[in-house]
């Protein structure tokens, strides 16, 4: 859990920090239309990979993220 919230928070830093710089230099159309397409993309990521957890229990989830031998 840790490494998630902390990727999450370097991500959101990261997009913090970089979006005034985008915005000044390559504009409002470049800017929302590359974060829009890099939220497809990670959409499109999180579905093909990450399997659904919801209503899972515990046990049930280790037994999906242990190697298949």
């Amino acid at each position: 859990m840790s490494v998630a919230v902390l990727t999450n928070w370097v991500f959101n830093w990261l997009v913090v920090f970089l979006f005034p710089w985008m915005m000044g230099n390559y504009g409002g159309t470049f800017t929302y239309g590359f974060l829009g397409i890099m939220n497809v993309i990670l959409l499109i990521f999180a579905i093909r990979y990450l399997p659904e957890t919801k209503g899972k229990t515990l046990e049930e989830i280790e037994m999906i993220w242990q190697p298949k031998e």
